[in-house]
């Protein structure tokens, strides 16, 4: 339990309108009621995931109360966020989880949640490629679960899923980790299913709060007692360590422009590193985020309502391809920013550039790469 938790006791009213305020409400519970200003918020694109966070933080039985300006207009105008898209917003992002209490059309509008406090047992889920070569990452991985205490004894699982053939003598180390035999994620044409996989493995999950690991990803001893009590999807907060020895933050929460299917991006996907201070509310601002699918913590409620596409492979984008769907049923990808992790693997190149500097370049590069871009995909064909 953290420090937010024991301050979130017993608190009878909250009230959020700030980017500070939607940063405490995360780890907050047992909350009775909640008021959420949204005059300001939902300028900076912040409404979605305050209303999700103040879910998580009311306890069964309370009241959410978003206090807005009223206007209302038929048509989305630009640059601007009516009562009407507001309500939406609400309705959309509460609706599964609370009733509607009151509607006033003068600008206010009051939930009661619903549903249900997060039942707090764990599965943990590790994917793996059945390969001899993967064993001592998979060691690491297997350790750091086996030392968390939510996983211990008969409190929680650990599940390794893997091939029928897959090399698995060095499980005979964990009497406690049990192994799921998934083939058939592969379609005949060399593409291998990832998603179907992960689908198999959460379907075999018992409890109702959920990880999936690849086994480059190692948690932190505390790792699970730091995610909220309850939550919609979340990564950890995942680092690197680069070869002088420094942590950097890698691929966890990030936000992706332009996300659907057959649309090209205007520019680079952004992650914790690029936005000031590591702020996940940075990348909400920015719009809708996704979470790294190399390892995700995910509630049963949420996945039952919104699944990964079996039909999307590895390198095909199927963890942007589910959160992004997973927003439009009215979930949020977060990031759970206590919860620390380690990748023993990297995709990025280290650089010899003081940190500052090496930010820069990047944000350099990537100006370079979009208008490049725009030249030649916007520029050159509206000349036609």
């Amino acid at each position: 339990m953290t420090d937010v938790d024991d301050q979130a006791k017993h608190v009878t009213d909250h009230h959020v309108a700030t980017w500070d305020d939607v940063r405490r409400l995360q780890g907050m519970t047992g909350i009775e009621g909640l008021t959420i200003d949204a005059r300001t918020i939902k300028f900076d694109g912040l409404l979605p995931v305050a209303l999700r966070r103040a879910f998580a933080a009311v306890m069964p039985g309370g009241h959410i109360t978003i206090v807005d300006e009223g206007r209302g207009r038929s048509e989305p105008p630009v640059l601007d966020l009516t009562f009407n898209q507001v309500r939406q917003t609400v309705l959309k992002f509460l609706g599964h989880g609370c009733e509607l209490v009151e509607l006033d059309p003068a600008g206010r509008i009051t939930m009661q949640r619903t549903q249900p406090a997060l039942p707090q047992a764990w599965s943990a889920g590790v994917m793996y490629s059945g390969m001899a070569a993967e064993e001592p990452t998979m060691r690491h991985c297997l350790d750091a679960l086996v030392a968390q205490p939510e996983l211990s004894g008969s409190k929680g699982e650990i599940v390794v899923c893997g091939p029928c053939d897959g090399h698995r003598t060095f499980l005979a180390d964990y009497p406690t980790v049990r192994y799921l035999a998934a083939d058939g994620v592969e379609d005949g044409h060399g593409r291998f299913l990832l998603a179907k996989k992960k689908n198999i493995l959460f379907d075999n999950l018992t409890h109702a709060r959920m990880v999936v690991l690849h086994a480059r990803v190692v948690l932190a001893p505390d790792a699970l007692a730091r995610v909220p009590a309850e939550f919609d999807i979340l990564a950890p907060n995942i680092a690197r360590i680069r070869r002088n020895g420094s942590a950097e933050a890698y691929m966890s929460l990030a936000q992706i422009d332009r996300p659907w299917p057959g649309y090209m991006l205007r520019r680079r996907t952004l992650m914790l590193r690029d936005v000031r201070g590591c702020d996940p509310l940075r990348l909400h601002a920015a719009g809708p985020c996704y979470v790294d699918g190399g390892a995700v913590f995910v509630s049963r409620p949420v996945f039952d309502r919104c699944r990964m596409d079996d039909r999307l492979g590895w390198a095909e984008g199927e963890d942007v391809d589910w959160c992004m769907r997973a927003f439009l049923s009215g979930f949020v990808s977060d990031l759970a920013i206590e919860a620390r992790a380690t990748s023993l693997t990297s995709k990025w190149t280290d650089h010899t550039l003081p940190g500052s500097v090496e930010q820069l370049a990047r944000r350099a590069t990537g100006l370079v790469q979009q208008w490049r871009g725009r030249l030649r995909h916007i520029a050159r064909p509206s000349l036609r």
